[in-house]
């Protein structure tokens, strides 16, 4: 039984890193092909990612999915600081299966942790969503409002540096599991 876990937690922390790898080469081009396109004359609006569906459904995946939903519908700070605390909440809900792994039993550790990895899938998504959404509303701006358009190129140049720091952040917390994962292993 012991060897199971192991084997399970082994491939969880493989493939964490192998998503993990994934997540950055898409925001990477996304991001690219977001700030290259919207200097092309005549360019179609760009479309929104996508929203991803949580393979594990709960009350925080819900009010992300919800938060973000609205912030495409109607862009505001509001709304904007709504869904940065939906991603706060998750994160909250993510650590706490990450507390609870060390003390369960093996069954319920590995649901604990499917649960935990899940979670930190859709919401390395939803993020990507989110900033999508952000860089996409900066662009339309810059296009709109050319007064105020050298404003907006920085708008947009600091959006891609917190997509950069935030894939940074993620990065460092599969780091971090896949290190608590080892210590917790025989």
């Amino acid at each position: 039984m012991g060897a199971l876990a192991l084997y399970v937690q082994t491939i969880s922390a493989k493939r964490n890193k192998t998503d993990m790898n994934n997540l950055n080469l898409v925001l990477i081009i996304s991001l690219s092909a977001l700030l290259f396109l919207s200097g092309c004359e005549k360019k179609p609006d760009a479309t929104v990612v996508e929203k991803p569906l949580a393979d594990f459904v709960n009350l925080e995946t819900s009010r992300l999915g919800t938060a973000i939903d609205l912030y495409i519908r109607n862009p505001s700070l509001e709304h904007a600081a709504m869904v940065e605390g939906a991603f706060v909440r998750l994160d909250e809900e993510i650590a706490e299966l990450d507390q609870r792994v060390p003390q369960s039993t093996v069954a319920s550790r590995t649901e604990a942790q499917a649960k935990a990895a899940n979670l930190r899938e859709y919401r390395d998504k939803e993020r990507v969503r989110f900033v999508a959404v952000r860089a996409q509303g900066l662009i339309n701006d810059a296009k709109t409002n050319t007064e105020s358009g050298e404003k907006a190129q920085q708008s947009v140049r600091d959006t891609g540096e917190s997509v950069k720091d935030a894939a940074d952040g993620v990065k460092e917390r599969v780091r971090n599991t896949v290190d608590t994962v080892k210590e917790t292993l025989p």
